[in-house]
């Protein structure tokens, strides 16, 4: 579930804050994101600062991580194409602690420890809305993902919205690495339905204000590292 509160002020300001729930058999996440979006005729940018709570079933906590994330669009006729990028600022959020074991007869080692950690996965891409026939549109966004522990790779949504009314759309959408980077990639499918007073690609132009950014999700990775507390005899 997403939700998303969408307010201009002043001559081309807009505040934007929203916030999403995911849940996965062993894996539950909830984002928050608020920031500022700021036009000028057919160019804006936004300015955000996104938090994530991520609750692992195979650790003992949960982990928050925080990102700041900067947009740039361009605003056409049939919709916007826009940049944007993404830097950690609240990282390493400790979720487990546990024994290491001795790789040849699997005892637990007294002194020696296994930390787990969540870390934030920098990011650097594109994003877009785009009208297509009649009222439907496509919106999604791509990017290159920094990971530590995995190597470089791609991540992203696409998403089709066929409106039913002014207030109403059936939407189809897919994504790739679209949360926790794990070795291998991960996708995800979905079918919903959208709510709200929401612009269509084609008034984006026409609109007299800031219209809502794409903001990235918080990707991020396990990271585990290993420490010593005293010695055996």
């Amino acid at each position: 579930g997403k939700g998303r509160y969408f307010s201009p002020f002043g001559e081309h300001f807009a505040f934007q804050a929203q916030a999403e729930y995911l849940y996965f058999k062993t894996q539950r996440e909830g984002q928050f994101d608020a920031g500022i979006v700021d036009r000028y005729g057919p160019f804006q940018m936004g300015l955000f600062a996104s938090f994530k709570n991520a609750d692992l079933t195979q650790f003992q906590h949960s982990g928050t991580l925080g990102e700041g994330a900067l947009t740039a669009d361009y605003i056409f006729k049939r919709g916007r194409i826009g940049i944007f990028g993404t830097k950690g600022f609240l990282n390493n959020a400790l979720v487990n602690t546990a024994n290491a074991t001795d790789p040849v007869t699997g005892a637990l080692l007294n002194h020696l420890f296994n930390q787990s950690y969540l870390h934030v996965v920098d990011q650097v891409g594109l994003s877009g809305m785009v009208g297509l026939v009649g009222n439907t549109y496509l919106e999604g966004n791509a990017g290159y993902l920094d990971s530590q522990t995995h190597g470089g790779r791609i991540g992203g949504t696409l998403r089709f919205v066929f409106p039913i009314n002014s207030k109403v759309a059936f939407t189809v959408e897919g994504g790739l690495n679209e949360t926790l980077l794990e070795a291998h990639n991960s996708g995800r499918a979905v079918v919903g339905v959208e709510l709200g007073n929401m612009l269509r690609p084609k008034e984006l132009l026409a609109a007299d204000h800031p219209v809502p950014a794409d903001v990235p999700r918080v990707r991020y990775e396990i990271v585990t590292k290993q420490y010593r507390n005293g010695c055996d005899a």
